[in-house]
């Protein structure tokens, strides 16, 4: 069985308002990246929101037509005890899911604001997850990059081994279980593919082939407006 974890538990600290729930040509974002997700190939998404969003958003998930394949979850303080607290929740349906291929359980974590990642880019990282045990959505460095220490160029890196990890990020459910059961909160991780790395696992990066900005300031949106436009039209 496939599921995903898709993150929305931000409280919009650094945009000004919750982003899950800003509107991109009639829907809202969350929905978008839900939608994806599922026409990709996953077969059930543990929707991570603020504690105090829950009754709200189980609503939304309900009227969107999606409440038999998506459970609305209460994240945590950080992104990381969100993300937690969502593969907790797919441990619990999973353990109850009487459904699909029970010899191996996937699990896909994507941020929600990632509203225009590409199905068939969803579909090509899940693919190699599944054959490898780990996968993460990604795309190849173009640009000089410099090390940089108290403002100062130290060095230039070689480009050619850089990546930008994107999401979503494909991991085997036991794999990503003991990633959280080694992580504690001072330990540095700045994304959930580094608690796997730590733990000795391969992870394979897979070249995404479609524009999948995350939306992350106020001026993320209005590239975002024009993109839905153009993918999406006005609804």
């Amino acid at each position: 069985m496939i599921y995903a974890v898709l993150v929305a538990a931000g409280l919009g600290s650094r945009m000004g308002f919750r982003k899950q729930y800003a509107v991109l040509a009639g829907v809202e974002v969350w929905e978008r990246s839900a939608r994806a997700l599922l026409a990709g190939g996953v077969h059930r998404i543990c929707l991570v929101i603020p504690l105090g969003d829950v009754a709200l958003t189980t609503e939304k998930v309900d009227r969107a037509g999606l409440g038999t394949v998506c459970r609305v979850v209460a994240g945590g303080d950080t992104r990381a005890q969100s993300v937690a607290c969502g593969v907790a929740a797919v441990e619990a349906w999973s353990a109850s899911d009487t459904a699909g291929d029970r010899r191996v359980d996937i699990v896909a974590v994507h941020d929600a604001a990632r509203p225009f990642v590409a199905e068939t880019d969803v579909r090509a990282v899940l693919d190699v997850a599944i054959k490898t045990g780990a996968a993460v959505l990604g795309r190849r460095c173009i640009d000089t990059m410099k090390w940089v220490e108290r403002d100062k160029i130290e060095r230039t890196l070689e480009r050619s081994a850089l990546w930008h990890a994107l999401t979503p990020q494909v991991f085997r459910l036991d794999w990503l279980k003991a990633g959280f059961a080694a992580w504690t909160t001072q330990a540095v991780a700045t994304d959930d593919s580094a608690l796997v790395e730590k733990l000795g696992y391969p992870v394979t990066m897979v070249e995404a082939t479609a524009p999948n900005p995350k939306l992350t300031t106020p001026e993320d949106f209005q590239y975002a407006d024009w993109l839905a436009q153009c993918k999406w039209g006005m609804k």
